[in-house]
């Protein structure tokens, strides 16, 4: 099945993948299999490519950690400037790689780290999921 959408549609399921999530966007697009279609996605780096424009913003609370967001209160990602630790939402993120694209635990740390560290020009040691809403909501 080919999916044919023209750019505004297109502009429009990126705005709601970046303000809602890809959980919120698998849904109103019908289904992981519509979502992989819509976006071109063959891959776990491709999934991962959806987020390259996120927003990086100094945290407020704590001086080592700069966060990564569309929507401020919700991080997708954290970063720990003294451990050079990528933590990464599991939610909105590292669980689509392990569940959805049956990505193993420790490719899915090899494949964000390549990635974060091309993207976001990051020096890391290690990513890992980042669980809970203490880092999530963190400002």
């Amino acid at each position: 099945m080919k999916i044919i959408i023209n750019e505004n549609i297109e502009d429009k399921l990126k705005y709601l993948l970046k303000r809602k999530g890809p959980t919120e966007a698998i849904k109103v697009m019908g289904g992981w299999d519509i979502f992989c279609k819509i976006f071109n996605l063959s891959g776990p780096m491709d999934f991962l490519h959806l987020f390259d424009d996120l927003k990086k913003v100094q945290s407020e609370s704590h001086k080592d950690y700069i966060l990564f967001r569309y929507v401020a209160g919700h991080n997708l990602m954290v970063y720990d400037k003294f451990l050079k630790c990528l933590y990464i939402n599991e939610k909105e993120i590292w669980g689509f790689l392990n569940d959805k694209l049956g990505i193993e635990y420790y490719s899915v740390i090899e494949y964000t780290k390549k990635w974060a560290e091309d993207v976001f020009h990051l020096n890391l040691k290690r990513t890992e999921p980042l669980m809970g809403d203490r880092y999530i909501e963190m400002r």
